[in-house]
């Protein structure tokens, strides 16, 4: 984890510091279900996301989220995966984080619309 800290360092600055896991966790009704995917389905076909500055935000934010709580999810991935430290640090969450931050610093080029034509599952503009 002492590597990917210079690399996260100049990333956060001007991020707000978030408070992690301190919601309460609650099921969702059987009866929401079909109101949140027709919500879904309506934004995903309308083609309206949020701000691309928004999604860096969330990117990095998971990322942080990794790096601050590693030794909780190293032991999530052990009780989980039965995979050792190592292999939880190697395989899941070095992985995660690095990728994270490709995605916030690529965001813009991969939110471009001709960077998803051609997808079969994809609705043409």
């Amino acid at each position: 984890m002492i590597v990917m800290a210079p690399l996260l360092a100049p990333l956060y600055k001007g991020l707000m510091p978030h408070p992690i896991f301190t919601l309460q966790v609650v099921d969702t009704p059987l009866e929401d279900i079909s109101k949140i995917h027709t919500s879904l389905h309506i934004t995903f076909t309308s083609r309206n996301t949020f701000f691309i500055p928004w999604r860096q935000h969330q990117h990095l934010q998971i990322a942080r989220m990794l790096q601050e709580d590693h030794s909780f999810f190293a032991s999530t991935v052990y009780a989980d995966l039965s995979k050792s430290a190592l292999e939880g640090y190697i395989g899941d969450i070095n992985q995660k984080i690095t990728w994270d931050i490709i995605s916030a610093k690529r965001v813009i080029e991969l939110a471009r619309e001709n960077s998803c034509t051609g997808y079969p599952d994809r609705p043409e503009p």
